[in-house]
């Protein structure tokens, strides 16, 4: 494998610490594209190497409230075809992958892309970091790699564990953690074929536990560190139905004796020789609402629309609430509902269904449940994309041309719980 080292060259800028440094040649992709190191820079207003007074084509990445690390790449391409790649972060011995998202992509040129990563997790303790290119077109790694000098690296530092199992609670709802295994593999339905059992990219973390209500699902976790790495994934299950489906394929990877676990599951986690995570979970309930969570609502008008209306009005901005037909506040959380469209589609009529949460707190943590919905006639309607965070859209399918329409609702919020552990291997 050859790797493209890059030197680091630290300057103070403005409110960043830039390390710049393109010696090497570029890596190529099989396109004919090149990706580019442009530098890497440290602190709270970051902007490209190279392109700091062109502000007109080139966007910065803030974070006010605290220092961070972005990288900064080019994307040099034939102006009238882009095809884009994936980034995935490492450490040299390839412990741990973390998949990277571009903060921002701008033009500096018809040619060339400018793409900025803020690093939300990564070996921050390391000297350097290797970053690896994804092809699009089939997913395939390349075998060169971009190594890069970490700017500013610190000490691994760690909060006070607990012993499993925990327990902890939010409320009424109690959630004891009885599992939290670093370094496992993928259910083999997931696996990369084309990659050994012991790649970081056919692993995840597994997680385990007991809840006091069965009404309650699992959505997502979160997964930090003492010294500011952060990540965010949706919980997945490994169930036998899943299992037995993949093992009634036709051409099923070899079964491994880790296979027999059925549990939940989640990509990605940090390193796992850290010494602590902080685990934070968040459950849904499913049923067994509160008289104080629902919401009753009868002969709403029905408009007719197009689709193009329907989507000229469906903005997730705060406050931006057009064609608003009653304002409604449900277990302490303002909602304003707007008038519904029917809408004629190639396979027939659609009803579809808006709800803002114009609300200060995190919309995705309030989540809104279709539990019975009518028509003008009380015939049963059915429903999809329930439940919905608190900015939501519901599809009722099988629709006919109606008036009013009826709905039952359940307004709700996310429980939360915490938990400091030393994940095993």
């Amino acid at each position: 494998m050859r790797s493209i080292i890059f030197p680091v060259l630290i300057i103070q800028l403005a409110a960043q610490i830039a390390a710049i440094g393109q010696s090497e040649p570029p890596i190529v992709m099989p396109d004919g594209s090149k990706v580019s190191l442009l530098g890497v820079t440290y602190g709270t207003h970051h902007v490209p190497p190279g392109y700091e007074a062109d502000g007109k084509k080139i966007r910065s990445i803030d974070t006010p409230s605290t220092n961070s690390t972005v990288v900064w790449l080019a994307h040099e391409h034939d102006p009238n075809e882009w095809r884009g790649y994936n980034l995935l972060l490492s450490d040299d011995a390839n412990t741990e992958i973390i998949p990277l998202d571009a903060s921002v992509r701008c033009y500096a040129k018809d040619d060339v892309e400018v793409d900025g990563y803020l690093l939300r997790a990564f070996p921050r303790w390391e000297k350097e970091f290797v970053l690896s290119i994804v092809t699009l077109q089939n997913l395939k790694v390349l075998k060169d790699t971009i190594t890069v000098e970490n700017p500013h690296p610190v000490s691994m530092e760690k909060f006070k564990t607990e012993p499993l199992p925990a327990k902890k609670s939010d409320g009424d709802f109690k959630v004891t953690l009885t599992k939290l295994e670093a370094d496992a593999p993928l259910p083999p339905y997931e696996r990369h074929t084309d990659l050994p059992l012991t790649d970081a990219r056919n692993k995840c973390v597994r997680i385990g536990f007991e809840l006091s209500d069965t009404n309650w699902q699992p959505l997502k976790v979160e997964t930090s560190d003492a010294i500011g790495d952060h990540m965010m994934a949706f919980l997945e299950l490994q169930s036998s139905d899943l299992m037995r489906k993949y093992l009634a394929g036709p051409h099923p990877l070899a079964f491994a004796a880790d296979d027999d676990y059925r549990g939940y599951y989640y990509r990605w986690g940090l390193w796992p020789e850290e010494p602590a995570w902080k685990i934070r979970l968040e459950f849904m309930r499913t049923s067994g609402f509160d008289t104080a969570e629902i919401l009753s609502l009868t002969d709403i008008p029905v408009r007719a629309g197009r689709l193009r209306d329907y989507y000229a009005e469906l903005s997730w901005r705060p406050g931006q609430t057009n064609n608003v037909l009653e304002d409604y506040t449900v277990n302490g959380i303002e909602l304003k509902l707007l008038a519904p469209f029917l809408i004629h589609e190639n396979n027939g009529l659609h009803l579809k269904v808006m709800i803002r949460s114009d609300f200060d707190l995190d919309a995705n943590n309030i989540h809104i449940t279709i539990l019975k919905a009518t028509d003008d006639q009380d015939q049963p309607l059915d429903f999809r994309t329930s439940p919905a965070s608190g900015n939501g859209s519901f599809e009722l399918v099988n629709s006919h041309d109606m008036k009013t329409l009826n709905l039952k609702l359940a307004v709700h919020r996310s429980r939360f719980v915490e938990f400091n552990v030393k994940p095993t291997e």
